[in-house]
């Protein structure tokens, strides 16, 4: 088992080497979220990936946002937003 940060895999997939299958990807996202994906300009998405990858990834683990230009406020209403549960996706849990 090969076990990856955060940071590496976010690394390795901008780069290319590895990537999400949009099949699998598409069966664990909520109508809603594929909705909301299938209606969301390709600067939209661009966006939302960059607040991601600047402020809620960061947050997640404990730092600070990597984006220091928005208020405080608006960080942890991404984060919070982020955190909603079933908002996006719906993952099977065993227990």
């Amino acid at each position: 088992m090969l076990k990856l940060t955060t940071a590496e895999f976010n690394q390795l997939i901008d780069a290319g080497e590895i990537e999400e299958s949009p099949k699998r990807m598409a069966s664990e996202m909520s109508v809603e979220a594929q909705e909301i994906l299938a209606q969301a300009s390709p600067q939209a998405l661009q966006t939302a990936n960059d607040r991601y990858r600047l402020i809620v990834e960061p947050m997640l683990q404990g730092q600070p946002p990597l984006d220091t230009t928005r208020h405080r406020r608006t960080c942890y209403r991404y984060l919070s937003n982020f955190r909603k549960p079933n908002r996006f996706i719906t993952v099977a849990t065993s227990g």
